[in-house]
This record gives C-alpha cells, sequence and structure tokens, in this order.
C-alpha cells in the first residue's frame, strides 16, 4: 500500500513539476519591463503546490497516526 501511495505520488509530483515549469518559462518571457513588480507568481503557485503534495503525501501514509494525534489533542483540551 505504501509503495502503491509513493509511486501516485512520486508521478503526480513529476506531472506538476514540468506543468508548472512550462508555466514560469512561458510567463518569463512574456514579462516585460511594466510588469517587473508583479512578483514572482509561478514560483509562488509551485511552492504552494508543493506544499499540498506533501501534506497529501503524508496523510496518505500516517492517517491513521494524524487521526489518532488529532483526536488525542482535542481530547486533552476538554
Amino acid at each position: 500500500m505504501i509503495d502503491r501511495a509513493h509511486t501516485a505520488l512520486t508521478r503526480l509530483t513529476l506531472t506538476l513539476l514540468a506543468v508548472l515549469s512550462s508555466l514560469h518559462v512561458h510567463t518569463s518571457e512574456e514579462r516585460t519591463d511594466d510588469h517587473r513588480d508583479r512578483g514572482d507568481v509561478p514560483g509562488w503557485v509551485m511552492i504552494t503546490l508543493m506544499t499540498a503534495i506533501v501534506v497529501v503525501g503524508l496523510l496518505a501514509v500516517f492517517r491513521g497516526q494524524v487521526t489518532e494525534a488529532v483526536r488525542s489533542a482535542f481530547n486533552s483540551i476538554q
């Protein structure tokens, strides 16, 4: 099960990186002097998506442990 989740996560990560890399190259080529103050939007999109992929991957592998930890934290508050 862990191997299948890892393989699927790896494929998804590589696909997203390829798409985001082409998006970054495409937007960088179109950038003119008037738009330099826009910031690095594709970079932030890539960071956000990669963070989401890491979270989903960790939850896929450690779902039971994360659920128990959250449940224990909520029970200790009461």
